[in-house]
């Protein structure tokens, strides 16, 4: 084998550190939304609201011991919030998505605070 070239990759994101399971896992939920809905749709933005609804809707079918979506392919719960998430992420970073989230505090419902000690 031949001598192998120094890479200047100091300081670069290290992807090859990433769970490739994880990975792709997540990928068959990208492949089954573009099957059910249209390939790269999500990116002309969905609601905030929605999204994050979708998110914590499938961490609580994991929380309840689900461990498989019920429809095909059977994508676990967790690659389904985690695409969720990665889409607000990307609306985040990009400026786009429809947000409908409180902008403050001042905004949201209040809830009163516990007299127990």
């Amino acid at each position: 084998m031949s001598k192998s070239i120094p890479r200047k990759n100091k300081g670069k994101n290290r992807l090859a550190l990433m769970s490739f399971p994880a990975l792709w896992e997540l990928a068959r939920v990208y492949t089954m939304g573009a099957k059910k809905y249209e390939a790269r749709a999500w990116e002309q933005g969905m609601s905030y609201t929605e999204t994050l609804d979708s998110a914590l809707r499938h961490i609580w079918l994991f929380a309840m011991g689900h461990t498989a979506d019920e429809d095909p392919p059977h994508c676990h719960p967790l690659a389904h919030a985690i695409w969720n998430l990665v889409a607000l992420l990307h609306y985040e970073l990009n400026e786009s998505g429809c947000y409908d989230q409180f902008k403050d505090l001042s905004e949201a419902v209040y809830m009163p605070r516990s007299t127990e000690e």
